[in-house]
């Protein structure tokens, strides 16, 4: 979900399409391909690296007040963890083997909270897709990428999404500024 590689820092796509790989089902994109070597060198403290970037990136619009898995109201300072490339914030390190052993749920009741978080100050009127206005097609289809709601016109763009999300995920930051 970041728009820069994490090994150079450079703008991803300023060194042509960027290199994709991915390490234990988690998605990372490299500007060049001299980068996903360095990354591999020692790949728990690149992970952890990558994982703090994360959290900075997507702690300000993380939607709840309370643990996705207990409902209870979160400490002052939450056990924070990246799932996939997706912050998630519980009351306890205890939590996260719950967390785990259900995590297509808990991830859909977070994408719910962003959803209803972010959906009510949406700042895009059209498609950051297809340019249509929101609603014109029927029901916009909502998507969450990196903490962040994106409202598309219709299911088919999603795929376009799916392959550029640091392209979607810049649109929308761009839009809330």
């Amino acid at each position: 979900p970041l728009t820069t590689c994490p090994i150079s820092g450079s703008k991803l796509g300023s060194m042509g399409d960027p290199i994709v790989k991915v390490y234990d089902g988690r998605e990372v994109r490299f500007c060049c391909k001299s980068c996903p070597p360095k990354f591999e060198k020692d790949i728990a403290k690149s992970m952890a690296k990558l994982d703090e970037a994360i959290m900075k990136d997507q702690g300000s619009l993380y939607p709840l007040k309370t643990s996705v898995v207990t409902g209870k109201d979160l400490p002052e300072k939450p056990f924070e963890f990246v799932f996939g490339n997706r912050l998630v914030r519980l009351g306890g390190e205890g939590e996260r083997a719950d967390f785990l052993k259900d995590s297509k749920k808990y991830i859909g009741e977070l994408d719910k909270a962003v959803i209803a978080a972010q959906g009510k100050d949406y700042p895009l009127k059209t498609c950051p897709v297809s340019n249509e206005e929101l609603g014109g097609m029927g029901t916009p289809v909502d998507v969450v990428l990196g903490g962040r709601l994106i409202r598309l016109c219709c299911k088919s763009c999603k795929k376009d999404v799916e392959s550029d999300p640091t392209k979607f995920i810049a649109m929308i930051d761009e839009a809330r500024k």
